[in-house]
């Protein structure tokens, strides 16, 4: 089983993870209120498309967290409803 990861793949997940936190940080007022609204979001379709975009979604919802008012504690939430598809990921 060949698992090279290419430049080009670093990349693209790094492209995906600096649009995710900038869309939801282009957003802060509505991205961390009471109620939720994430247009960034949209991108975890991605996931569907692509498995190899996976890592890049996990990062960039992390930078997006670390700008929250709630800080780290937020990292911790969505990093376990990420978990099973980073889990996913590696052993497939």
């Amino acid at each position: 089983m060949n698992r090279s990861i290419s430049v080009k793949l670093i990349v693209v997940n790094a492209m995906i993870a600096s649009v995710y936190a900038a869309l939801t940080l282009a957003i802060s007022p509505i991205a961390y209120s009471e109620i939720q609204f994430r247009l960034s979001e949209i991108m975890v379709f991605l996931a569907f498309y692509n498995k190899k975009y996976i890592p890049g979604l996990i990062i960039g919802c992390i930078i997006a967290n670390l700008f929250s008012p709630m800080g780290t504690t937020r990292c911790n939430f969505w990093n376990d409803q990420y978990n099973y598809c980073l889990h996913y990921y590696v052993c497939n």
